[in-house]
């Protein structure tokens, strides 16, 4: 759990989820870059997304990552504020695994995306659990005063 100092985090407890979200800003950013050369490639000047099919398998898979990373970021926050940096950052470095494996894929053929597409979906449903776990510790102890290993703790006794 968090350690508060008069009200603020510290950043020993932040830091994994901090350079996660800076791995997969990165990430995000080759994707796009890769969308770009595609254009070159393929003679498809913006603002068009249709052409060339090699390209619009580039285009999707790099619109189909932004359209989850507002979820990932979201999920890893929470998670990691509510829970414990730890699990977050290694389901972070599972759902980045699982959107590079998802990209190559989806670029070389659209049936190679699933592995890298379960993948990431695997990552963001722990992300949620975490997230959930985290919070429903918190309501916990909000209600009883206590955390859930001293009550274990209290009734095992």
């Amino acid at each position: 759990m968090l350690k508060m100092i008069e009200g603020a985090i510290c950043i020993e407890d932040i830091i994994a989820p901090c350079v996660i979200t800076s791995m997969s800003a990165y990430q995000m950013a080759m994707f796009a870059r890769k969308v770009g050369k595609a254009r070159s490639k393929y003679k498809i000047s913006p603002p068009a997304t249709d052409g060339d099919a090699n390209f619009v398998r580039v285009f999707r898979a790099q619109q189909n990552s932004c359209e989850l990373y507002p979820i990932f970021l979201a999920s890893l926050w929470s998670s990691s504020l509510l829970l414990h940096q730890g699990p977050p950052a290694a389901l972070g470095l599972l759902y980045m695994l699982g959107r590079a494996k998802y990209f190559r894929g989806y670029s070389e053929a659209a049936e190679k995306r699933m592995a890298g597409f379960k993948l990431t979906v695997n990552a963001l449903q722990g992300l949620q659990m975490c997230a959930g776990v985290g919070l429903l510790h918190f309501v916990f102890v909000k209600l009883t005063g206590n955390t859930l290993l001293t009550y274990m703790s209290s009734i095992m006794l």
